[in-house]
């Protein structure tokens, strides 16, 4: 689902909620210079955006480059160099189960 939204001259868009297997991923998203990823989520995750050719590297259990880590509350902003990136929401280890989370770009003005 995609949306946009104006809070107090601030545009929010790509906003998406869905449950998380071991792992999900959204987007790609495209960041711009001042954007921030804004990330909610219901439970403790490792939270992290990463660009396409680290997404493969993180499927594969190779070495990535990232920009988060593990979060264990909500909301998480991110603020990586402009460029495409993926989301992974990790459940970190916790087994299989599910977690809420909701992924946005905010727009800087």
């Amino acid at each position: 689902a995609w949306i946009l939204i104006l809070i107090f001259g601030v545009i929010i868009s790509s906003f998406v909620w869905a449950e998380a297997p071991p792992h999900a991923a959204y987007g790609p998203m495209q960041v711009g210079y001042n954007d921030v990823i804004k990330i909610d989520i219901d439970t403790a995750a490792n939270v992290f955006a990463v660009s396409q050719f680290d997404y493969m590297n993180y499927q594969k259990g190779n070495a990535f480059r990232y920009f988060g880590g593990q979060a264990k509350s909500s909301p998480i902003y991110l603020t990586p160099p402009p460029g495409r990136y993926i989301v992974v929401i990790d459940n970190a280890g916790g087994g299989i189960r599910n977690i809420r989370a909701g992924v946005g770009v905010i727009r800087s003005r």
